[in-house]
């Protein structure tokens, strides 16, 4: 269960308090009550609540035309007089025993189902959390009959979390596994495990076979660890001290001795804890709410996740073999859901390598998430980050498999990453199309993070009564809370990496309480039926009523595995269609503490199957060809006997990458400490982060490409100077005394005729004053010194005082007078984010001396927009140089120079192009003699979503008169415009929106013209963004373009830049890109998805993704091609790293 995202704020209402915290943490909650009257608010509530609760604490592929064989609503719920199941797991009112003394109190049950008696029929049992467990035989036709008592399956402990159905001593039939947790008075929580006699009895045996752990047990994973033969487990505890009671230090490597993650090895039936031998944390700060395994990295050594609520980031354990594990999730995901519940693993986009998903709780909706949610503030963060709790945001999580074990985190690209409070996260083919939909199990019965609600706890007779420590009735704060239920969520795989969330569609749209979930072919008709534990309400039991057809086929079976694994968990099923590898892995204990059926219903659309792989645990594996899709097989280990040898497909050439670092590039780039959200708060975005500047020239006529590489703020840049030994860092002088200023662009140039290169330097950033020199660019004139030395000296007055934040140079003869003038970009003026700033035409004298062009001739230029690129060319045909600039909030714009005069247009085809533009670079893409462009954007992998129907817009203005800017983001929903920050954010820089809407639920529908007048809004500057895609702007050679999308991968980030070359000399241009961007407020999260992406040329403009070596970790900023003797480097120029420098080695010179 996970509450709201900052660290504080998750301390609420989540607390569990053993006997032994109680005397000295009330007094210590109550000691530093009173200073906590002057914190943040967030603060304020869970001292509040801490100190109530320790007070009164008395214990412990394009397929949418696929739609014949579906009906009109794919999943048919049936009602308890159909199928007799009349199971809901209800929560008694206990004066004793609620959410204010149990965190997970509202945590819910699991499902499992199974066969346990072999009939062929699969049956489900269900856990409840305060009343009895119950297990239902499946009669047929949906008709269930309940069996506990007489099987003896009750369960005799008080909570009951997850279940697990595995066959754990190897006869042939299922056992039931229980967690128990809920810190009851009177309770041992000890786990049960229900061995199966054989005739629909059970016996329990739990402390027999070393598994009645008395942990805050959440749920159990039986799996071949060391592929031995036989059955391990991993036990996931939940921590049993209250959020509260930590700080921020990092006790990760120390064990707890009361709970903690186990694992077991089973050694001849008995199960030996090999945790920390294994390598396995589990110390008191795991909170634990979903485990999942799967082969993350194809060495078909099952791997392990963990989901863990609050601060403890996940964890993500590779197999090492024998097992032993290695902890390794911040090598292989960038980032991960803040209070991850439930998980699972399965391969979505057929290509062979599992995707991870994770849920967290991000409401969709606009009401509840300004009504349930905060964010983490920027320092709380950093501070996470500094303690190695790792990137962590606040959404659920689709990490997609780079088919090596790393991982892209897609989700907000995918539509599938805000769902709510959500529990249950299921990966399966539900209408049989051969791709793998996403169900998630949604809702909380009390809205324990309602805002308002939290205010109630906050107030001043509250705060009282807990000084007095006086008692409380928590029944009527339970009372006093909102309850409201939700929908569940489906989403259809469109098979492109997105979904469609076809909740209603497939009839699961039902407002409930939904947290464990389970999945089966209940009916034996070839699809999977769905099963859901409700709060306080009844079970769903879900009939699939697809039929099957020639579009929505299923491979059906049974797996017979050998020794003590005799369901074959940790088997591998590849179906080859067509170019698709239809891959299941078979491990049924997943989601959210509950197991899916041992059949294995496979759906396998429309393609044609060519055969089937199977791969055992152990590696034998078997090949099975001419698939009979109308059968039910038997797949027997015994019948695999060699590893047959699969053909593997080679798409063609791969550009040969090799990182190299021994050239003498030793230049640091380092950030200094800023903070822009300190001074400009509604910002999402920082500002100050935009370096380093990189650029190349040969400066000394030698042949070879020299650098310049720009530096931070408190940092100078330098000049590399290269040889046939590589790169030698020259000393310039005048460079360090300008190391005050940022170098956010640079350009080499011959400024004053002389016929070598200058160095022009862009300066920038966002902590200077509007007049400060550090804002001052920079023009450094390429000279020798007595000695016959190269040096660079700065012209300290060839160039006009500008002291703005610029973002790039360009340089052409814009006046045909045979020298070489500029134009300066500037993208934004600093603490006035959002005002128009105005961009500049620099004329050259002939002797490097740079006055301000015309401002007559280039009125155009005047408050045109936040530019971040530009670059000449003739768009015309005249023979003079036009202009095209990108930027923030910015179509595509060109400046056409008609004898000089410039005037500003949007070119046909670019119309409503407004997005937050990075780059643009000039290149004929479709080799058809013209120029086309490549132009860099922020992506689709965004909370941002716009286009011309419903934008982002940015109203900016001094909206309460106190002489700072104010910032307003909106976004748009069926015409209706609604402020994105949350009410406690915006008030804190409007201050009249307190008094405007006093109460959360008043904020939290109001539209943009319902929170500020028609007259605030009229003389606001006005932003808006309509597209976000990364693309071609593909020249049609009549003067206007076409913008052509770049393929799905290169919208997963940012892109700052690009380079074309024909990485494997076929006469099509290819593309390399870099991007990222990670200084953005928690409620985004960092951008960190593209890690240096190539795309192969297929001819005509078409490009595909292809993996290779080229690869790096951060934000890049620049990339650029060098000739050295032997071969082309490319150089990464990374913010606050060294550069990354890549070898391509295409052939020798």
């Amino acid at each position: 269960m996970a509450v709201i995202s900052t660290v504080t704020a998750f301390f609420l209402l989540k607390l569990s308090i053993p006997q032994a915290f109680e005397g000295q943490m009330v007094l210590s909650t109550l000691s530093h009550m009173n200073s906590a009257i002057h914190l943040p608010v967030f603060f304020r509530y869970f001292l509040i609540i801490g100190c109530l609760t320790f007070s009164c604490a008395t214990q412990d592929a394009d397929n949418t035309a696929l739609t014949d064989g579906l009906p009109e609503v794919l999943f048919e719920l049936l009602q308890d007089s159909i199928t007799g199941i009349t199971f809901r797991n209800q929560l008694a009112i206990n004066g004793e025993f609620d959410v204010f003394r149990y965190r997970n109190y509202y945590n819910g049950g699991g499902v499992a189902i199974g066969d346990v008696n072999n009939d062929g029929l699969s049956d489900i049992y269900f856990t409840a959390n305060s009343t009895s467990n119950k297990l239902y035989l499946n009669l047929g036709d949906f008709r269930f009959k309940d069996i506990t008592d007489s099987a003896g399956v009750a369960c005799k402990k008080a909570w009951s979390t997850g279940v697990s159905m595995v066959d754990i001593n190897g006869d042939g039939f299922l056992d039931i596994y229980v967690c128990n947790s809920g810190n009851v008075a009177g309770d041992d929580k000890e786990n049960e495990l229900f061995i199966n006699n054989g005739d629909l009895t059970f016996t329990e045996a739990a402390g027999k076979v070393g598994l009645d752990d008395a942990g805050f047990s959440t749920h159990a994973v039986f799996f071949d660890a060391d592929l031995d033969g036989d059955l391990d487990v991993y036990l996931l505890n939940n921590s049993f001290r209250p959020v509260s009671t930590f700080g921020l230090k990092n006790i990760r490597h120390i064990r707890d001795e009361k709970g903690g993650d186990k694992l077991y090895l089973n050694k001849e039936g008995i199960f030996e804890d090999i945790s920390e031998k294994a390598g396995i944390y589990g110390s008191v700060i795991g909170f634990g709410l979903g485990v999942s395994v799967g082969f993350v990295n194809n060495d078909d050594l099952p791997d392990i996740y963990v989901s863990n609520d609050f601060f403890e980031r996940d964890y993500l354990y590779i197999n090492q073999g024998d097992g032993m594990f290695s902890e390794q999730l911040p090598e292989r995901l960038g980032h991960v859901s803040l209070a991850s519940m439930g998980a699972d693993i399965a391969d979505i986009n057929n290509d062979g390598h599992p995707e991870i998903f994770s849920t967290d709780m991000l409401p969709e909706s606009d009401v509840r998430l300004k009504t349930t949610s905060t964010f983490e503030s920027w320092d709380v963060y950093q501070s996470k980050l500094d303690n190695d709790y790792y990137h962590q945001y606040m959404r659920n999580m689709l990490h997609l498999n780079k088919g090596d074990g790393t991982f892209y985190e897609i989700g907000q690209l995918a539509g599938i990453d805000a769902t709510d409070w959500s529990w249950g996260a299921l990966m399966a083919d539900f209408d049989n199309d051969g791709l793998k939909d996403i169900i998630v199990c949604n809702g909380i019965y009390k809205d324990v993070t309602n805002q308002d609600f939290l205010n109630f706890l906050a107030n001043d007779k509250n705060l009282e009564a807990a000084f007095k420590g006086e008692k409380i009735d928590f029944q009527q704060w339970v009372d006093q809370m909102p309850s409201t239920s939700l929908s569940n969520y489906a989403f259809r795989n469109k098979g492109d990496l997105t979904f469609d969330n076809v909740t209603e569609a497939w009839g699961i749209d039902a407002p409930t309480f939904s947290n464990g979930a389970a999945y089966g072919d209940l009916d034996n008709d070839g699809d999977l039926d769905l099963v859901i534990n409700n709060v306080n309400q009844e079970a769903f039991v879900y009939r699939n009523a697809q039929s099957t057809s020639e579009t929505r086929r299923t491979f059906r079976c049974s797996l017979e595995g050998e020794n003590k694994n005799r369901f074959g968990i940790g088997a591998q099923l590849l179906l080859y269609s067509n170019s698709n590898i239809i891959h299941y892995q078979h491990f049924p204990i997943k989601g959210f503490q509950s197991s899916m059926d041992y059949q294995v219903v496979v759906g396998v659309g429309a393609g044609p199957v060519d055969s089937l792989r199977v791969k055992w645990p152990g590696g034998a594996e078997q090949l099975i060809e001419a698939i009979d899709l109308t059968q039910e097989y038997t797949l027997k280990q015994t019948d695999a006997i060699i590893k047959p040898k699969i053909p593997v497909k080679v798409d063609g050439y791969k550009p040969y990458f090799e990182e190299i670092s021994d050239i003498g590039l030793d230049f640091k780039h380092e950030e200094n400490e800023y903070v822009d959200f300190d001074t400009q708060r509604l910002l999402y975005n920082m500002l100050s982060f935009s370096g380093p500047a990189l650029t190349k020239g040969d400066i000394n006529n030698d042949g070879y490409d020299d650098l310049f590489i720009g530096g931070a703020k408190g940092q100078p840049g330098a000049i590399y100077l290269q040889s046939e030994n590589g790169f030698e860092r020259m000393e310039i002088q005048d460079l360090l005394m300008d190391r005050q200023s940022e170098d956010i662009a640079a350009l080499f140039f011959d400024a004053d005729g002389d016929k070598d290169l200058d160095l022009y330097v862009v300066s920038g950033g966002a902590d200077f004053e509007a007049s400060s020199a550090a804002l001052l660019d920079r023009l450094y004139l390429n000279e020798k010194d007595g000695s016959g030395v190269i040096t660079f000296t700065k012209a300290t007055d060839h160039l006009p005082a500008i002291s703005e934040s610029g973002s790039c140079v360009s340089a052409a003869d814009i006046d045909s007078d045979g020298d070489i003038d500029l134009f300066l970009g500037v993208r934004h003026l600093p603490g006035y984010y959002g005002i128009k700033p105005t961009s500049y035409l620099l004329e050259n004298d002939g002797t490097g001396k740079f006055a301000r062009y015309s401002e007559a001739k280039s009125e155009a230029l005047k408050s045109i927009g936040m530019i971040t690129d530009a670059i000449w060319y003739d768009h015309d045909g005249d023979n003079d140089p036009d202009l095209l600039v990108v930027g923030e909030w910015m179509p595509l714009t060109l400046l056409s120079n008609e004898e000089g005069v410039f005037t500003a247009t949007v070119p046909a085809g670019f119309e409503n192009s407004n997005g937050w533009w990075n780059c643009i670079v000039k290149t004929d893409i479709d080799h058809d003699g013209d120029d086309d462009f490549l132009l860099g954007n922020l992506g689709l992998n965004s909370r941002f979503k716009a286009d011309k129907n419903d934008p982002i817009r940015l109203y900016v203005k001094d909206f309460d008169g106190n002489r700072s800017l104010d910032h307003i983001y909106t976004h748009s929903q069926v015409g209706r415009e609604y402020p994105m920050a949350l009410k406690h954010d915006l008030e804190k820089q409007v201050i009249a929106i307190k008094k405007q809407s006093v109460y959360y639920k008043d904020y939290a529908d109001k539209t943009i013209d319902q929170l500020f007048s028609k007259e605030d809004l009229e003389n606001a500057t006005v932003h808006v963004a309509y597209e976000f895609r990364s693309g071609v702007a593909v020249n049609d050679g009549n003067g206007g373009f076409s913008f052509e999308p770049l393929p799905l991968e290169a919208q997963y980030a940012p892109i700052y830049d690009y380079l074309v070359m024909d990485g494997n000399s076929d006469g099509i241009k290819d593309i390399l890109s870099v991007g990222n961007f990670s200084y953005t407020k928690p409620e985004i999260g960092r951008y960190d998805a593209n890690d240096g992406l190539y795309f192969k040329g297929l001819g005509k403009g078409k490009f595909s993704w292809q993996p290779t070596a080229f690869e790096y970790e951060g934000d890049a900023r620049r990339i650029c091609r060098i000739k050295t003797k032997n071969h082309d480097l490319l150089i990464v120029a990374l913010n606050d790293q060294k550069p990354k420098v890549f070898m391509w080695k295409e052939q020798e010179r």
